[in-house]
């Protein structure tokens, strides 16, 4: 089997496996810490409401691990957004100025990848 830098093909895919399921730590301040813990009640406070505090206390560290996931999460999918937009008008730009400089305007879509 071939090896790639010294690793066989099913050593790097476990690797890679093993880098997208590992956990890491996230350490905020204190009040920062508050401030989350007060987006949380007001998110979950129907919960709250009808279940009580110790309802909110045995579920405060699982909320914050799913409402920091979805922040990121959103977060990324937003950055992401902006970036393909950006490519866009990228692309667009540099169609223009192609056509500017004479080239036609079939030519001038194919290089620019539009």
């Amino acid at each position: 089997m071939a090896k790639l830098n010294g690793n066989t093909p099913e050593e790097i895919a476990h690797e890679i496996v093993v880098a997208a399921v590992e956990s890491i730590m996230v350490e905020i301040d204190g009040i920062r810490g508050q401030e989350l813990d007060e987006l949380l009640r007001y998110k979950y406070s129907k919960q709250i409401y009808s279940k009580g505090e110790q309802h909110f206390q045995r579920n405060k560290d699982a909320w914050r691990k799913e409402h920091l996931e979805s922040v990121i999460s959103a977060q990324f999918v937003q950055r992401k957004k902006l970036d393909e937009k950006q490519e866009k008008a990228d692309s667009l730009e540099y169609f223009q100025l192609l056509v500017s400089r004479g080239v036609s305007k079939a030519e001038a879509l194919e290089m620019a990848g539009l």
